[in-house]
């Protein structure tokens, strides 16, 4: 899932990358006015060409796992899914993507009103591009994978009020990751948040969480976050663990 998105950001980002290696070796350059080698003003275009249709269909895709996994009827499924804004959450997700630009054109133009004023020849230059992009490249991995980390569990959250709504009495848990990679106040937030009721907000590090990866809650609690929930219906449907939904 979160491949699919990456390698789509990544393709926006090497014909951008190819029009400011185009631009330095064709030296169009100049100090007195540096070009916008990123060219941001055809960004939006890349991303709605490359980009928001993977979005799109993973938002849409992770939607209906979800509500295949639970194994609800049909018609509670349809209610589910009625209740998942897809729409709203692709928006969001591809909005953080568009920010990626930005930054990459503002510190691009920075590397190379500087380099052409040192009078760095069309090698140099270049090497200052493939610097620049390789930062955008990380950039990249670590947008898509906290927002998509983040839509996962929100779409975990949409469905499980989705079935309160249903009739069903729904709890939840936070589980953390068991590893050193683990921030300390996620591994607290699972040893305080267990079986909480589900309109309630989890305490993550002095935050409200609705849950992990939640893009309301502060970066140092979201970014990079692994988190998952359990649920618990009452019922047939038994517990269910927002990280052991497949993989997409």
């Amino acid at each position: 899932m979160e491949l699919r998105i990456e390698r789509a950001i990544k393709r926006a980002l090497s014909i951008h990358k190819k029009r400011a290696l185009a631009a330095a070796s064709a030296q169009h350059l100049t100090a007195a006015a540096p070009p916008d080698a990123f060219g941001l003003d055809a960004w939006d275009s890349s991303i709605n060409d490359e980009v928001l249709p993977i979005i799109g269909n993973v938002m849409e895709d992770l939607a209906t796992s979800v509500s295949s996994f639970l194994q609800l009827s049909p018609e509670i499924r349809a209610q589910l899914l009625g209740k998942i804004d897809v729409a709203s959450r692709t928006a969001n997700f591809v909005d953080k993507v568009r920010t990626i630009g930005s930054d990459i054109s503002a510190q691009l133009i920075e590397e190379l009103t500087v380099g052409i004023a040192k009078g760095e020849g069309t090698a140099v230059l270049a090497r200052h591009i493939d610097s620049v992009f390789d930062v955008g490249n990380r950039i990249a991995e670590r947008v898509v994978r906290t927002e998509t980390h983040g839509a996962s569990e929100g779409t975990s959250h949409a469905s499980a009020n989705a079935i309160s709504a249903a009739g069903y009495e729904v709890t939840k848990s936070w589980i953390d990751t068991a590893d050193e990679r683990t921030r300390e106040s996620h591994r607290q937030a699972a040893a305080d948040n267990q079986d909480i009721p589900l309109d309630q907000p989890y305490r993550v590090g002095g935050y409200e969480l609705d849950y992990p990866g939640d893009p309301d809650g502060p970066a140092d609690e979201v970014i990079r976050c692994r988190c998952s929930q359990k649920y618990s219906l009452d019922g047939a449907l038994g517990p269910l663990k927002s990280g052991d939904m497949p993989d997409l």
